[in-house]
Formats: structure tokens, sequence, C-alpha cells
């Protein structure tokens, strides 16, 4: 964990969002009945329910929508209870959906729109490049995203729980220009990121098959 991490001399965070992410305390709220149970309550006590996102994407919902090109940055909700709340351009790009995504960008879609768990268009275009989880390995979405001027405000991003960072993802792709770009557009080399809490670098090693 970032608050406890010491490695390389860093001293240990008190920050909350460093601490404690948002997404944890939601689950600690929407488990607070099971674990004190209302029947246990003083009379006239009452917590309200709290819910929580579950699951993905409804595959008999969430696949039928369709981009509102009139409104390039427009909001939807997904998943079965519209749990998720996004940017129809994400939702597009990670679809890899090409003629939405580049006529949502041409009627001035924004790439810095982040979904409640702090997902990007830079984030599933980084995802579909990687070697290490290939999917179609297309670049072009990626090659579209950093050349709008708003992107350098979400290069240094990670979501939320999963902690994807982008120059760690760039490198994970294996793509050396890939890398260059991002560093140039701003994203921090010695930031951490990924579940294990580890730089750039440290994945970059790992990939070469040191210890």
């Amino acid at each position: 964990m970032p608050s406890v991490t010491t490695e390389g001399g860093e001293k240990p965070s008190n920050k909350f969002d460093e601490q404690i992410q948002k997404w944890e305390v939601s689950h600690w709220q929407a488990s607070f009945n099971k674990i004190f149970p209302a029947n246990g309550f003083f009379p006239g006590c009452v917590i309200n329910a709290v819910s929580v996102r579950e699951g993905g994407i409804d595959h008999s919902k969430d696949f039928k929508l369709e981009p509102d090109f009139k409104r390039p940055n427009n909001k939807i909700k997904l998943g079965a209870n519209n749990e998720k709340a996004t940017y129809q351009i994400n939702w597009f790009v990670q679809q890899e959906n090409k003629q939405a995504v580049k006529e949502l960008l041409d009627r001035g879609a924004r790439v810095d729109g982040l979904s409640d768990v702090d997902e990007s268009p830079l984030t599933f275009a980084l995802k579909m490049l990687s070697a290490l989880f290939p999917r179609s390995r297309d670049e072009l979405f990626f090659r579209w995203v950093i050349e709008r001027p708003e992107i350098y405000k979400v290069v240094n991003i990670a979501t939320q729980k999963n902690k994807l960072l982008p120059i760690i993802q760039a490198v994970e792709t294996g793509i050396p220009w890939v890398v260059e770009r991002l560093i140039k557009l701003g994203a921090k080399p010695d930031k951490k990121g990924m579940s294990d809490n580890v730089t750039a670098l440290r994945v970059s090693i790992s990939l070469l098959g040191a210890p």
C-alpha cells in the first residue's frame, strides 16, 4: 500500500485517499448491515441501506447502446441497474467501435472524462495494446486520443481498485514509441500503480525476466 511503502526512502503517507480508496468505502458501507444487523439496533435507530455496484456489463442492454452524436460528451449508465456511470466515448473505445469513436471525436468529444472508477479513453486504448493480455493490438484508438489537447489531464490518473496507470500500461504494450509519447505528454515514470504498487521501471525489469 502507498501508505506504508518505504522503498527507496519514501515516507509513509498520511493522506486519506492514499490509504483508503472510494470503492473500499462504498463496500464497507454496503456491508454495514451484514456486520451489524438491524435487529440489534437501539429503538428508533435507522441506518439507510447503501447499495454498491457489483458485476459488470449487461450484455442484453449495454451492447445495444447507440452513440449520441448531438451530445458528444454525454454520460451513460451501464449495468443491469445502471450502476456504472461513464462517458459514451469511453464505452465506445472500450468496445473498439472505430466509426462511433471517430465521429464523436470529430464532433468535439473530450478524452479527459472519467468514469466513476476513473477510467478514461486512454485506459482502454492502452488496454487493447497490452502484450500481456492481447486483444486487437489496434494502435488507431491510442493515436486518436493522444492527439487531443486535453489528454495531458489523464496521463497520470490511475483507475480505482486495479490501479491501472497509463505509463505502466504503456510499458506492458512492449511498444517503445507508445511509452515515449506518454512521457512527452507528462506521464511520470516514477509514479506507482497497479495492484502491487510498482513503478514503470519495475514492470520493465520484470518483463525482461530479471528477478
